[in-house]
């Protein structure tokens, strides 16, 4: 292309002395565009076919790197932040609490319906979580591992706004049909505040399971605090 046909159809190259580009999108495993590898130059170049395949190779190496990344603090199935993330970026200087989840109920679901619809219910609970944690600044979910979530929520310190919040939790995991079947499926709560109930990450989750514990003891489908 002549530098006047460039600089007719990219004129803001042409501003910021842009006379040459190339671009290779970063295109990760889930089809989603992360960004793209370029190369300027303040002089006309053109580039040969190897250089093309060899930007290529790079944004592909790139786009690797990237999903390893996303592996070392995503849970796979869920998307969800995982477990190696929460010990590693949780942060306890400042109020909050943390809610221990375990679904009542999905052993049988996995029994009766088969792993396959298994996951699909960890993933629509990892949906719900996300959707309610938008509302409360700085939260997020995890999946531990199997059937269990935490869900940490800065700022968080009432014991009123607490419950409240526990309960909307209880709410949005007691409404499952799949298959034109209602499963019985609901969500027992162990909660810590934090620092009052501890400083260390695995402490608090210790407590939380000892809070769980005793609410699948009172009948499951209720939260108990530490």
């Amino acid at each position: 292309m002549r530098t006047d046909e460039f600089g007719s159809q990219f004129p803001h190259f042409i501003a910021a002395n842009v006379l040459s580009y190339i671009g290779v999108p970063i295109i990760l495993k889930n089809g989603e565009v992360f960004g793209s590898l370029c190369a300027v130059d303040s002089k006309p170049t053109i580039f040969t076919e190897e250089e093309k395949q060899f930007f290529t190779k790079i944004a592909r190496l790139f786009s690797y790197v990237v999903e390893l990344e996303r592996l070392a603090i995503f849970d796979s199935l869920t998307g969800l932040y995982n477990r190696h993330f929460l010990y590693e970026n949780v942060e306890l200087q400042n109020p909050g609490s943390i809610l221990f989840l375990d679904l009542d109920g999905f052993k049988m679901i996995n029994d009766d319906f088969g792993h396959d619809i298994g996951d699909f219910v960890l993933k629509e609970v990892a949906n719900r979580l996300k959707a309610l944690t938008k509302n409360y600044p700085d939260s997020y979910a995890v999946r531990l591992g199997g059937d269990e979530f935490v869900i940490v929520v800065p700022q968080l310190i009432d014991k009123d706004d607490i419950a409240d919040f526990a309960n909307q939790v209880i709410r949005m995991m007691d409404n499952w049909q799949i298959l034109d079947k209602k499963l019985q499926l609901t969500t027992s709560i162990g909660i810590v505040r934090y620092p009052s109930d501890g400083k260390d990450i695995k402490l608090l989750l210790k407590f939380a399971d000892l809070a769980l514990y005793r609410a699948k003891a009172k009948g499951k489908n209720n939260y108990q605090f530490y």
